[in-house]
């Protein structure tokens, strides 16, 4: 009876599932939170179950039909924390950066489809005496804001919460509402935007059918938004980082919240804005290093589609590619040309043709879906995320979370930057294809030199 009334699998997280078959388009997220100390397990494991009930999408696994169909979310009646959690001990120097080694060498690593699709571990025996939780997570569970709400009922607002208390985002204008306080929908995600595709269509034909040249004119002008939003050829992307490869490698960069906030205000732009001119900044640099020419370069950003009424798993972005003005050597130069650019991306209305589209594109075959996937990867040189974490302390299992890092995944792209800001501090997770970046400490390294350039013109 419980299959009766499984989620059928939307269309975009469909399109995420069918980049499994290679590991270059293997859509898993990983987030590395350090901890002040190792957890008591048993404490770690009540934590996994208590999140795992509040969140559906922890417990179930993806069933696909026989032949026609489509696949569905159902509950795993075998499901086990214990299959998902695990303990072990730091590797190599027990160093921070030890233990992200090891962290990107498994980043793409399958999840077994017979089981809800995430997993954690444990690392403990660090030489500062800290712990790091690796949690990974399928993208088709979440995107990286949803993700959020799936570490709202994992963490907790004191290390001893009175009776449980989970802690909710929105609490400090995170505009993110905790999980645990939603009821789950009985009606799917992909029937209730059936629903509103249909509503739209007959909408659309009775106004064609009154006013035909109009209809016909605004169609044309969506087009052109569209191509304007996803396929700017205004950039083309660096020979530098044509190469591609299956290998992954994680850096990190933190930085000042603050210093983000007024370097922001006092250029009239976004915390967001900063962030992606920090890292252009950073690859022109890094060009620079290599003895290679300076030029805009094709960079993709997710822009967030949720309405209030979306649900709160699976993803609900689209992602705009826009030029990454590289060229321009000063930084405020820089920044006013991102912050424009950027703003007229989120004003396009072909911004939401991604989620208009998937429900055509997901029945296409994985192969191909797999080939359109690499035939976008070569048309960008750089992702960027932006997610906006609590500013205040949070705790698991009784052990303070002292930084969150979020890494996430690679579609066939040289690099993928995510930043997380929480408890005054922005951190920056790199996911890296070493054989596009053959020198990812050094891009790092020339990154954290640009914000420290960008982060004076306050």
């Amino acid at each position: 009876m419980k299959h009766l009334l499984a989620d059928v699998v939307a269309p975009l997280d469909a399109l995420l599932l069918k980049g499994d078959g290679d590991p270059a388009t293997r859509a898993i997220m990983t987030f590395a939170l350090v901890l002040s100390g190792p957890p008591d397990i048993d404490r770690l494991t009540g934590s996994f179950e208590r999140a795992s009930s509040a969140v559906p999408r922890m417990r179930q696994r993806v069933v696909s039909p026989w032949s026609h169909g489509r696949a569905r979310w159902v509950t795993d009646d075998a499901f086990d924390v214990g299959g998902h959690l695990r303990r072990i001990g730091a590797p190599g120097d027990a160093s921070l950066d030890a233990v992200l080694s090891m962290a990107s060498d498994s980043a793409t690593a399958p999840f077994d489809p017979a089981r809800p699709l995430w997993d954690a571990t444990l690392v403990t025996g660090m030489n500062d005496g800290r712990a790091v939780l690796l949690l990974r997570l399928h993208h088709a569970i979440a995107d990286g804001v949803r993700a959020l709400h799936m570490m709202a009922n994992l963490l907790d607002l004191e290390a001893d919460p009175v009776g449980g208390a989970v802690m909710t985002l929105e609490q400090r204008g995170s505009r993110l509402q905790a999980m645990r306080d939603q009821l789950r929908k009985k009606t799917s995600e992909a029937v209730t935007a059936q629903q509103r595709r249909a509503h739209s269509v007959a909408e659309v034909m009775i106004d064609m059918s009154r006013r035909p040249v109009g209809v016909a004119a605004e169609a044309a002008t969506y087009v052109r938004s569209a191509l304007r939003t996803y396929a700017d050829v205004s950039s083309a992307p660096s020979s530098l980082l044509s190469e591609r490869s299956r290998a992954r490698v994680f850096g990190v960069l933190e930085l000042p919240l603050a210093d983000m906030r007024e370097v922001a205000k006092a250029n009239s732009a976004t915390i967001n804005d900063v962030f992606l001119t920090g890292l252009l900044g950073g690859m022109r640099k890094y060009h620079e290093s290599r003895g290679k020419p300076v030029q805009d370069i094709p960079i993709a950003i997710p822009i967030d589609l949720a309405r209030d009424d979306s649900p709160t798993s699976g993803n609900h972005f689209s992602a705009a590619v826009m030029a990454g003005p590289c060229a321009l050597e000063d930084p405020r130069a820089r920044l006013r040309a991102v912050h424009q650019l950027v703003a007229s991306r989120r004003a396009e209305p072909g911004v939401d043709v991604p989620i208009r589209l998937a429900p055509l594109v997901h029945q296409t075959p994985s192969w191909l879906a797999e080939r359109a996937l690499k035939a976008y990867s070569r048309r960008v040189d750089m992702q960027a995320s932006n997610v906006v974490g609590p500013d205040f302390p949070v705790y698991l299992a009784g052990t303070k979370v002292e930084r969150c890092f979020a890494f996430g995944p690679l579609p066939g792209v040289p690099v993928m930057a995510v930043l997380v800001s929480y408890e005054g501090t922005c951190t920056i997770g790199f996911t890296i294809d070493p054989a596009a970046v053959t020198h990812p400490d050094a891009l790092v390294a020339c990154t954290a030199e640009s914000f420290s350039e960008l982060l004076r013109c306050r």
